[in-house]
């Protein structure tokens, strides 16, 4: 990896990264997980962590970002991880979190960073899984483990 282009590191991570994903609706934002159930959201112009998220007990293993249009209000992701949990997260409301963890439990300026992130929506699995993706039509994302479950935004179930 150290033949030209290189552009930059990335390095907040403490672990080892296990999966990445790239937003269909926009150029600049990517997920990354780590070893350690860190996932991180970058924007890419800046190369910078927008969000670090304690998102799951163990590793990540899958992320990506659901069917989201480019005009639409709100991003939505998807991660999964050992914990055989399947976790949603809304752009919006890790924004509003951060913003109120800003009242004197996260300060920037002395090098903390507010980690302890709620995700929108968590489900359970029966079994561990090891990755995650969105359909490019509907509003329903697939897990992959010992099988394939597919899931819907909006219950609780696989379908």
């Amino acid at each position: 990896m150290f033949a030209k282009p290189f552009i930059a590191s990335l390095d907040n991570h403490s672990d080892g990264i296990m999966c990445m994903s790239k937003s269909r609706s926009n150029m600049t934002d990517v997920i990354s997980g780590s070893a350690d159930g860190e996932m991180i959201f970058w924007d890419l112009p800046r190369q910078k962590a927008l969000f670090q998220i304690n998102a799951h007990e163990r590793f990540v293993r899958g992320t990506c970002f659901a069917r989201n249009h480019a005009l639409s209000a709100d991003t939505l992701f998807v991660s999964t991880g050992d914990d055989a949990k399947v976790c949603i997260w809304s752009l919006n409301a890790l924004k509003h979190q951060y913003t109120e963890s800003l009242n004197g439990v996260a300060d920037e300026a002395a090098g903390s960073v507010f980690k302890n992130y709620t995700p929108k929506a968590s489900y359970g699995s029966k079994m561990q899984l090891l990755g995650c993706d969105a359909s490019y039509e509907e509003d329903i994302f697939a897990t992959a483990g010992a099988v394939v479950q597919v899931w819907s935004y909006e219950r609780s179930t696989p379908i």
